[in-house]
This record gives C-alpha cells, structure tokens and sequence, in this order.
C-alpha cells in the first residue's frame, strides 16, 4: 500500500493524496525519471557542484512497503529526492501545490 503526503514547510497545511492523485504522482514521476539505464546514467553525469535551487515549496513524503522516500518540490516545477543531486522537471507540482493550499494559494 502506497501512501504519499504533501506538507508545506511555511504553515501546518497537510494532505494526503487519493488513489487517483497517487497514480498521477507515480506516473508523471515515471515519466521524467525513466527508465534505470537513464537514472544511472544521469547520476554518472550528473554535476557535482551544489545548485542553487529556490527554497522548497513543499515535502512530498512517499510510504511504500515500509521505506520512505522524501521529495523536495521546488518553485512549483522542480522535483529534487532528498540527499540526491538530480533535478527533475515535474509538471505535476503546479497542481500538487493546487492540491495543498485550495484553488486560491
């Protein structure tokens, strides 16, 4: 059983995402990570240098058979997992931080 939670780091708002949202975060995150081969191969070239990154909007925590990964949603568009150096183009985020705050964030 999947459970994915998105919480802001500005205020106490929290949401827990349906099995609809859910398989749309998992879909849209398959599509912009590929497959293995391309998140090895982006991990090999990925720089090593620290980008400069706006501060997060959001924690996006996914529970999954016991592990939990942590995503950092940056600038409503970027997807970074925590301790990790690759960034993502995550068209999904507008819409995740839509879910979070209401219509009117």
């Amino acid at each position: 059983m999947t459970t994915i939670t998105i919480a802001t780091f500005k205020g106490p708002e929290s949401h827990q995402l349906t099995a609809r949202e859910i398989l749309m975060f998992q879909t849209e995150l398959r599509r912009v990570r590929g497959g293995w081969f391309n998140r090895w191969l982006a991990r090999l070239l990925a720089p090593r240098v620290r980008q400069h990154l706006t501060a997060p909007d959001c924690l996006i925590r996914v529970e999954e058979n016991g592990q939990v990964q942590e995503w950092e949603l940056h600038g409503g568009y970027v997807l970074r997992e925590k301790g990790h150096v690759e960034v993502y183009t995550f068209y999904l985020g507008y819409l995740m931080l839509r879910w979070l705050y209401g219509p009117n964030p």
